[in-house]
């Protein structure tokens, strides 16, 4: 008997460094993480695009001009639209799809800049698809500061920058929230 206690006593105890967060819970831990930050600046962008003035070959803001309260309950909005694709939407399958057509390998995210770059694209396309219309009928339905063809037009007009910023800002956050993500599920 003492030989067996001492065994078990002389065996190395593993230091747990994940917390064992469920996949579903982590999943959404994920998406909210990385839809904070991107609907914020999206959001933002098109704030600052909306006080912006071009007149005489000179772009000028005039920040003091957004209305702050639009501007968080938009951003509460887009956030409420980006977590329902992001948990319902089959976003990892797409990704995987769209990287195979360019004949990039998806078997890994971690460590694989062309799959991130290609993914990352589709993923922002689709978000940019669901948010961006339904918030510009949103503002029309609720404030009506112009009349619906302006509406779209102006959305149409700052979608450039829409998708290059929420493409820029998707790859920076991913990367970190993607480690968090891993730490509360080794499967992540």
């Amino acid at each position: 008997m003492k030989d067996e206690e001492k065994k078990v006593i002389a065996e190395p105890v593993e230091e747990k460094k994940h917390f064992g967060l469920p996949m579903r819970a982590t999943t959404a831990l994920y998406v909210f993480l990385c839809n904070l930050p991107v609907t914020f600046a999206l959001c933002l962008t098109s704030s600052i695009y909306g006080v912006a003035t071009w007149s005489e070959g000179v772009l000028s803001f005039n920040l003091g001009a957004i209305n702050w309260s639009i501007f968080f309950l938009n951003w509460g909005v887009a956030m409420f639209l980006a977590m329902i694709v992001g948990c319902f939407v089959p976003l990892v399958m797409i990704g995987r799809w769209f990287t195979r057509l360019f004949k990039v390998d998806d078997t890994t995210y971690k460590g694989n800049m062309p799959y991130r770059l290609l993914a990352s694209l589709v993923i922002t396309v689709i978000y940019f698809l669901a948010i961006t219309p339904s918030l510009t009928v949103f503002n029309w339905l609720v404030f009506r500061f112009t009349d619906f063809p302006t509406a779209l037009l102006n959305m149409l007009k700052q979608s450039p920058f829409i998708l290059i910023v929420g493409y820029i800002v998707s790859l920076i956050t991913d990367v970190w929230v993607y480690q968090i993500a891993h730490r509360m599920n080794d499967d992540f």
